[in-house]
Parts: C-alpha cells; sequence; structure tokens
C-alpha cells in the first residue's frame, strides 16, 4: 500500500496510525481547521480471509484513533450490490459476499458512505475485469458522512492492459483542494 500526497500537504511519517503491511495503510494529517484519517486497503482475493482482514482493520482502528474525518478507499474484494455493481449478476446475495458484513460494521461505526453511490445510486460502472469476463465495481472510496459536501468527484479511468481502473476522488476543503489524486495498486 502507498499513499501519495500533493506537495501542498505536510506529512510526515509520525503521522502513521496503523499499518497492515501489504494489506492497509492509515495516516492522519492536517487539513484545514481539523484532521484528516486516509486508509488505504488492499482486502485479501482470498474470501477465506476477508472477515479476518476487516476485524484487524476495525480492531486496530478502535485502538488508536479518536474519531476523525475518514476516507477510507482501495481494493475492497467484494461488491456491496451485486446487481448493479457486478455484470453479469451471478445471482449471489451481497450478505453472501464475505468481507460485506464486517465491512458494513466498520462503515457503521465511523459513519462512513460511498460518494459515489450516495450521488448515483442506480449507476452502473466498473472498476474491475476478471480474467473470466466478468466486471465488477470492488476499488471503492468511502467518506465520513460530516464531510460527503467536501466531495467533488470521482473519476474512473481505463489502464491499458491492467485489470482495474484507475479512480481519482477529488475533494474541497474550506479554501484547500484535494486532487487530482488516487489510489493506486501495483
Amino acid at each position: 500500500i502507498c499513499i501519495l500526497f500533493s506537495k501542498r500537504i505536510t506529512v510526515d511519517a509520525s503521522m502513521q496510525i496503523f499499518e497492515i503491511p501489504g494489506r492497509c495503510l492509515s495516516i492522519k494529517f492536517p487539513v484545514h481547521d481539523n484532521f484528516l484519517i486516509l486508509c488505504g486497503i488492499y482486502s485479501p482475493a482470498q474470501k477465506n480471509q476477508r472477515d479476518a482482514f476487516f476485524d484487524n482493520v476495525l480492531e486496530k482502528f478502535n485502538a488508536s484513533i479518536d474519531i476523525s474525518d475518514i476516507i477510507f478507499v482501495g481494493d475492497f474484494n467484494f461488491v456491496e450490490n451485486p446487481k448493479i455493481d457486478r455484470y453479469p449478476d451471478l445471482g449471489r446475495k451481497c450478505v453472501t459476499e464475505a468481507g460485506f458484513k464486517k465491512f458494513s460494521e466498520i462503515k457503521h461505526n465511523f459513519s462512513l458512505e460511498d460518494p459515489f453511490r450516495h450521488a448515483n445510486p442506480s449507476q452502473q460502472i466498473y472498476t474491475f475485469r476478471s480474467h473470466y469476463k466478468t466486471l465488477s465495481r470492488i476499488d471503492r472510496c468511502y467518506i465520513s458522512t460530516s464531510i460527503l459536501d467536501s466531495f467533488c468527484a470521482i473519476e474512473s479511468l481505463i489502464i491499458p492492459d491492467f485489470q482495474h481502473r484507475l479512480l481519482i476522488s477529488r475533494f474541497k476543503f474550506g479554501d484547500i483542494k484535494i486532487g487530482p489524486s488516487y489510489w493506486k495498486m501495483n
């Protein structure tokens, strides 16, 4: 996991909250008159590891942070609504998706919202193309409901010869505009 910042934002290594090597990195940094927590994740592709991973993330968040504004971004390796977030819909319900219930607990505990889905409740867009010719929206961004108004836009760009699309999220906090920036997994 790698998090890149604009040079207009001052960040140093002491701002790291926690890390799960290769899977999760969480940093707290000042923005405007507040602090923002950015958490980049790469959820396990192996279904039998996802619940334990999100339990670990929740445990680390509960143990190490006060409630602040949070942005979660990354490859979640599951969809929340197969009817609009997967093509073709294979008939699976979201509650059977490994990791769904555990991440729902994180969303609930920290009042997180998917800003793309909030603004586009039924739009179909896919961020991942599998070798099996299925499409899904497994790469997402979640933000605290308290900063939903700071969210400006999200774009999904095709990268040639890569299974994942590039997500670009834009936010504006007071006079500070954050973006374009992106989450990237190599």
